[in-house]
């Protein structure tokens, strides 16, 4: 193809030497009076120089990111125990375990302090966020928690105690107003979260009519200043009230 070329230009240098000597004085003699093509050569290596310094400041560094990467992995070692004085270890079983970790410490307008709780998966060492509490107002996670018959949106205010209720089901206990336990039923794989409507806290899971129901424990006034007392109410696992009774009198509630 090269050689085709080669011999159409001679042909045509032959036949139109005259032309096309003309042609390069011309052109010639323009290149000459021209700045633009007497500094072509200038104006190409100034462009080339611009493209490459704006593509090197416009392509982002590796290292914010390696440094985000590292900043959120750091308060957790992927396969290993969660370590330090800002986690504590509330319940393990059924493969897994739960890890409240620090957030912010208890204050003068907050005695309880703001947490997040993790779930470990230990067989293979990796390591979730359920939701960060909402002490006093702090902005936490919000999440949709049934109450009765409908949902709300809120946070939990405190995490004392996990109880595990099955392979899939959590009990999360806490109590943000130093009197009253407020209880929850968390699903781990649905993430829904039912609010048990008693204040005393867990007593135990019993099995009734061939099923496991949740024990927990309130209070009752008694009419006319008679007093506190107790009662036990019981709960299937999805949060439902079966049914309730009065506790012995020398409990404290």
């Amino acid at each position: 193809m090269k050689q085709f070329s080669k011999s159409v230009q001679s042909i045509y240098s032959v036949f139109n030497w005259e032309k096309k000597n003309a042609e390069h004085a011309k052109n010639a003699s323009v290149r000459k009076t021209s700045p633009i093509f007497r500094n072509a050569g200038f104006t190409l290596s100034a462009v080339i120089v611009f493209l490459l310094l704006s593509s090197f400041q416009q392509m982002p560094s590796s290292t914010p990111f390696d440094e985000e990467d590292k900043m959120m992995s750091e308060p957790f070692v992927q396969d290993q125990t969660p370590a330090g004085e800002d986690m504590t270890l509330l319940a393990e079983g059924h493969g897994k375990a739960f890890y409240l970790r620090l957030d912010a410490p208890p204050g003068d307008d907050d005695f309880i302090g703001q947490y997040t709780l993790y779930v470990k998966h230990t067989p293979d060492g990796s390591l979730t966020p359920l939701f960060q509490t909402s002490p006093f107002g702090k902005q936490g996670t919000k999440l949709k928690i049934k109450k009765g018959d409908k949902y709300v949106e809120e946070g939990i205010e405190a995490i004392e105690e996990i109880i595990l209720l099955s392979d899939s089901k959590i009990l999360i206990s806490g109590c943000p107003d130093a009197r009253n336990i407020y209880s929850y039923i968390y699903d781990l794989p649905t993430g829904k979260i039912v609010f048990l409507d008693v204040y005393s806290g867990y007593v135990d899971t019993v099995e009734e009519d061939g099923r496991p129901l949740i024990k927990m424990s309130t209070y009752a006034y008694r009419p006319n200043g008679g007093g506190r007392y107790g009662i036990y109410v019981y709960f299937d696992m999805d949060g439902n009230k079966i049914r309730q009774e009065n506790a012995p009198d020398d409990e404290d509630y």
